[in-house]
């Protein structure tokens, strides 16, 4: 499944969060929330990232504490041809199982989703 979606884990996710967010102030605890990670592990994604000239820092103009992350155009770019074939990779995938396995996947899935949040919930209320 990871190398049908090659944006499901490291640098990949991190241009993935920048490019849906763009337009808004993002800071590197941002992306450690959403790919689950350390601030450690992140700045180490953002390093290559930017020594790939994918991403961009500079020091928030409001706080000067805060580090502020952006996509350069190249990052855009290979980002957005990365989902393009990830998309169309799955499209392949459901027109070869047709459209009622295709749907009964759904359906599973969907039910897998609620089904794993509600076991989650019931972890979080016997803590």
């Amino acid at each position: 499944m990871l190398k049908l979606n090659e944006n499901a884990q490291g640098e990949p996710l991190v241009l993935v969060y920048l490019y849906k967010n763009a337009g808004t102030l993002i800071v590197p605890s941002d992306i450690a929330r959403y790919i689950g990670a350390s601030t450690a592990r992140v700045a180490n994604i953002l390093n290559n990232l930017e020594e790939k000239g994918m991403i961009s820092r500079e020091i928030s103009r409001e706080d000067r504490r805060k580090i502020l992350v952006f996509l350069t155009d190249k990052g855009r770019k290979e980002t957005k041809e990365r989902r393009t074939r990830t998309i169309t990779r799955i499209s392949n995938v459901f027109e070869a199982m047709g459209e009622e396995r295709t749907q009964q996947f759904i359906e599973a899935w969907a039910l897998f989703i609620q089904t794993s949040m509600s076991i989650l919930e019931q972890e979080k209320e016997e803590q």
